[in-house]
């Protein structure tokens, strides 16, 4: 899927799910726009690409998750396999590090 998803007014939730995936040779790119990254408001939803995983047992999401800051946003890039095959992008467009950190993105990905 290749979707455009604008958040409203008030706290949005965007959720993604393993059958969004796309494929290492045509990945999925999906764009949110008006993401609010202050504390308590929006959020992502990965846990179901993530729990079809097995990830939700507590192992770490790190050689599944790159983050890329860019002029247009932060991208998160999925892989699925684990290996550097993407088969999801999702940018958080007009966001930072910073942002999504509160000021504090010595802890990205």
């Amino acid at each position: 899927d290749n979707d455009l998803l604008i958040g409203g007014t008030g706290s949005d939730n965007f959720v993604f799910a393993s059958s969004g995936l796309g494929s290492a040779e045509a990945p999925s790119y999906d764009v949110i726009q008006d993401f609010d990254a202050s504390p308590d408001t929006d959020a992502i939803d990965l846990s179901g690409i993530l729990g079809s995983l097995g990830l939700n047992t507590g192992l770490g999401a790190t050689q599944y998750l790159d983050l890329e800051e860019s002029g247009e946003g932060v991208t998160i890039s999925i892989k699925p396999n684990g290996d550097e095959d993407v088969q999801q992008n999702i940018l958080i467009a007009d966001v930072t590090y910073d942002d999504l950190y509160q000021g504090d993105s010595s802890s990205a990905l």
